[in-house]
């Protein structure tokens, strides 16, 4: 509804001032009642979970009722042999994607988006999780906007607005009121969260931030996705059922068979249950988990960075990456390459000569 009523009235309504921004002791007042300018973020996994989660599959599920059954018979070594495979699958698994989590916190930290707000009367550098509505906020070429806002002042600015509309031509900017059931693409008087500005400069009174935002509705409507199996998952789930058919098959093959040749039934059981534990193959899981291990380490080494082991796999077949460039790959600054004058060259790629 903000595109549709005038500047004036914005301000009136948040109680905020175009020149001067809203006052510390009310920026702490509305932080505590409309909470961080941030979108919601999937809690860390704690290590609990993290640990569990390395048991989570169709293969290790067959190991440990392998390992139960051998330990109900008291074939001890078996047990420890199988239980140990596990748990080494378990522990590499676990350390790997910890390392991964670690790595990715720190680099969150490092790329805190900021924002230039007038407070005070004073223009101020300060976190985007830090704004509230009400905020003036200034947009400068290259700036990805931090919160959704009414534009004040708008020189010359356009916006890259392909993250929320689809749509990868700029988008020109300004102050006019717009009629009431503009569509969220038109609404030229608006700048919104997560969008880039690629020229020009602009001005804007903060009108709503996190999960309020435009691209916070997105975002909570996507919360509820589960994600899609990978292929290597798929396979491993194939995989499993195939191997468990086949086993349960053996094992009542041996028992009719040897029930039929007048054989003791617990003779044939344990001879059933041994040819089903041989028939698993327990280095598996761990051959799988050490090679998806190499795997992420020489990502790591390429300066790339994946969270779960099973994603290096799904990886190792991508040929095309789709991806934002201003704002993420770049930063919509320009840098000097190399200077020349009639004689010589003074600079080439930072170096002087």
């Amino acid at each position: 509804m903000w595109h549709s009523l005038p500047i004036e009235k914005i301000l009136e309504e948040f109680k905020t001032d175009a020149q001067n921004g809203l006052f510390d002791v009310e920026v702490k007042k509305r932080l505590k009642d409309f909470g961080p300018n941030q979108l919601p973020e999937e809690k860390p996994i704690s290590k609990i979970r993290l640990l569990i989660g390395q048991l989570k599959s169709p293969l290790i599920y067959i190991l440990v009722i392998a390992g139960i059954v051998t330990l109900i018979l008291k074939e001890y070594a078996d047990s420890i042999i199988i239980f140990g495979v596990v748990f080494l699958n378990a522990i590499i698994g676990y350390f790997q994607e910890s390392k991964a989590g670690q790595t990715i916190q720190a680099l969150r930290k490092m790329i805190r988006v900021k924002a230039i707000v007038f407070r005070q009367g004073e223009e101020r550098e300060i976190f985007q999780e830090e704004l509230v509505p009400g905020d003036i906020i200034l947009l400068r070429p290259g700036d990805k906007v931090p919160a959704d806002g009414r534009l004040i002042d708008a020189w010359n600015l356009k916006l890259n607005e392909a993250v929320l509309t689809g749509e990868w031509l700029p988008s020109e900017k300004n102050t006019e009121i717009l009629p009431k059931d503009t569509p969220l693409a038109d609404r030229d008087n608006m700048v919104y969260m997560g969008t880039v500005v690629e020229y020009g400069r602009g001005k804007a009174v903060v009108t709503a931030t996190g999960i309020k935002t435009e691209i916070g509705k997105i975002a909570q409507t996507l919360k509820g996705t589960k994600a899609e199996k990978t292929p290597y998952q798929k396979k491993v789930v194939h995989f499993s059922k195939v191997l468990g058919a086949i086993i349960v098959f053996l094992c009542l093959g041996i028992l009719i068979g040897g029930l039929a040749t007048g054989k003791e039934f617990f003779e044939i059981f344990l001879t059933a249950i041994a040819v089903a534990v041989a028939a698993i193959p327990e280095g598996l899981p761990v051959a799988v988990t050490l090679v998806f291990t190499f795997g992420m380490r020489e990502i790591f080494k390429k300066k790339g960075l994946v969270r779960k082991l099973i994603a290096a796999e799904t990886l190792g077949s991508t040929t095309v990456i789709c991806t934002d460039k201003t704002g993420t790959l770049t930063e919509a600054k320009m840098q000097v390459a190399g200077i020349y004058t009639g004689t010589k060259e003074l600079l080439s790629n930072g170096k002087r000569f």
